[in-house]
């Protein structure tokens, strides 16, 4: 799985009206946007995902917008059709409806900034969902308080899938569709199609203010996928797995981070940690209202754990933060190991398997499976991650062996 976001919302575009009819033919109808939701089962279980947690911090929830769809539903056939994981489009490539996804916004009826997070080669939508969400950048696209509708489009050809989230503030786009400016004083302008509006920053900011709450937390009242691994920009090159990110969002408040800390449930501390913020933060993503925390370590499978963050507040008030959460199951049966175990397997029955890391470097990659007669069925689901189940027919016993040389045995139970 390749996640990739960018994070922003204002800044200089380029309009490419010409390809409206290859979009609406896509479409199949652009329609005006708005809208309770998809009709599509997959994209229906996003926005219920999303809002779920939107909601329970304090956030608007997504309204679900046609025209955003067509541009992300056009990205997701660019990036599949031409093997490429990228928010940008060239010209002459097959399906380029536009540069940018503020472009493609455009070019599919939407009037203002578009904020675009994707997914390649995810197995389904929850797990594009779940990667989306444990990958810090994409993470914050998802939850920042300044937008409030989503168009989510995908594409499968069969050998590989795209799943593209287009997203945007309504109130913004909105007043680019009735094309008149209301500047006074300070102005700002650049985030609608016809680049001559501008909009008082007064006006403009309480726009972007669309949510109450002072911060947002993840995780917090929904369950996690337990494991972070990989994102375009990478935000920690120097761990390829770790604990699903900690991260705290202030909305309109300038504070300074006193500490930042992770307990298990039994009040024990993980001190084997990085802490990203706007300073430390290599890829200069991060805004100075966002700080987010990697466990070396992954969490376990259905286990809470606590979280405390102290700062300092813009009135010189020192506060903390403390949040409970706790991380998902694999759905049905399932093992932990480490490596060395003999597992045994009800026939018929499909069963997760999870190689636990015993670093941060410590990926499974590959893995090969020795056994005598008919094999049985052996997937990769994941990072350090198979399904392994065994029919009536298939060999009784398998040797599972991992690329970086740990081993398992699982045969049929008795």
């Amino acid at each position: 799985m390749k996640l990739l976001s960018n994070i922003f919302f204002t800044g200089v575009f380029f309009v490419m009206a010409a390809f409206l009819a290859g979009c609406a033919n896509m479409q199949g109808g652009m329609g005006s946007g708005g809208g309770g939701g998809s009709g599509d089962p997959s994209k229906e279980l996003a926005l219920k995902t999303l809002n779920e947690i939107r909601v329970s911090e304090g956030l608007q929830p997504f309204a679900y917008n046609s025209n955003l769809e067509c541009s992300a539903l056009a990205h997701a056939a660019y990036i599949v059709k031409n093997s490429v994981v990228s928010h940008d489009e060239l010209a002459g490539k097959l399906g380029f409806t536009g540069k940018t996804p503020t472009d493609r916004g455009n070019v599919c009826g939407y009037k203002s900034t578009v904020f675009e997070n994707l997914t390649f080669d995810s197995k389904d939508m929850q797990d594009a969902l779940e990667g989306l969400l444990s990958a810090i950048y994409h993470r914050f696209t998802f939850l920042t308080p300044r937008i409030n509708e989503i168009g989510v489009g995908t594409y499968d050809d069969g050998r590989q899938r795209g799943f593209v989230f287009n997203m945007g503030n309504s109130k913004l786009d909105e007043f680019c569709r009735e094309g008149k400016s209301l500047a006074s004083g300070v102005s700002v302008y650049g985030f609608c199609e016809n680049k001559t509006l501008s909009l008082s920053k007064e006006i403009y900011d309480k726009m972007l203010n669309l949510s109450e709450t002072r911060f947002v937390l993840y995780p917090h009242k929904t369950p996690s996928a337990v494991l972070f691994s990989g994102e375009i920009p990478d935000p920690y090159p120097t761990c390829k797995v770790t604990a699903n990110p900690l991260s705290v969002e202030f909305v309109d408040e300038d504070v300074k981070m006193l500490s930042f800390r992770l307990f298990d449930a039994k009040g024990r501390e993980r001190t084997d940690t990085k802490i990203l913020s706007k300073t430390t933060d290599h890829n200069k993503k991060l805004t100075a209202r966002q700080f987010a925390l990697f466990s070396r370590e992954v969490f376990d499978f259905g286990a809470k754990y606590k979280a405390s963050f102290v700062y300092m507040g813009s009135d010189g008030q020192k506060r903390e933060i403390e949040w409970n959460f706790e991380t998902m199951r694999p759905s049905g049966k399932y093992f932990v190991v480490h490596g060395g175990e003999k597992l045994q397997l009800k026939v018929g029955e499909s069963y997760t398997i999870f190689l636990k890391p015993r670093n941060c470097n410590d990926l499974m990659g590959s893995f090969s499976v020795r056994y005598a007669g008919k094999k049985a069925d052996v997937t990769s689901n994941g990072t350090n991650t198979i399904r392994v189940k065994f029919n009536e027919d298939s060999a009784n016993k398998l040797e599972i062996t991992f690329s970086n040389g740990k081993k398992i045995w699982v045969e049929k139970e008795k």
